[in-house]
């Protein structure tokens, strides 16, 4: 009887591959219906966000705050774009997220090896904190994004 070598196996040579797809596909699936389980309201701040950012102009472009300016052009296509929602409040904050959370998968993996790497990623990414930043419609996200970007 021949015997089984698990290095010559798909699942295992391919584990990896399948992990991050896994963890892909449940990560953005969660953060695209993040909207639907949480509170329909908005929140004062996720107001005062979308009144700010749907007023933006010239003059707000020019002396408003440039770390935000990214978040605040995207939420005003959105609430242009979808009308005014809960859902087209916390759109950007969704986008940004996954941007964040495809860098940060990025990051981890140059920084350790492949299986602690893929370990990292779903703590760090699947965690209460992170899943409160995509999930609210503030620019609180762009506080992460920018140096896990420039890193």
């Amino acid at each position: 009887m021949k015997k089984i070598i698990i290095s010559n196996l798909f699942l295992y040579k391919h584990r990896f591959l399948i992990g991050y797809l896994i963890l892909g596909i449940f990560f953005t699936a969660l953060l695209f219906a993040l909207p639907l389980v949480a509170q329909k309201d908005l929140s004062p701040a996720e107001v005062e966000s979308a009144t700010s950012s749907y007023y933006l102009g010239k003059a707000g472009i020019m002396e408003g705050d440039l770390t935000d300016l990214p978040y605040r052009v995207l939420q005003k296509f959105s609430i242009v774009i979808f009308g005014l929602s809960s859902y087209s409040v916390k759109l950007p904050s969704i986008l940004v997220g996954l941007a964040l959370g495809v860098l940060l998968i990025l990051l981890l993996n140059r920084w350790f090896k492949t299986n602690v790497s893929l370990l990292a990623s779903c703590l760090i990414v699947l965690s209460t904190p992170f899943l409160y930043l995509a999930g609210s419609g503030t620019p609180l996200i762009m506080l992460v994004f920018w140096p896990t970007l420039l890193l």
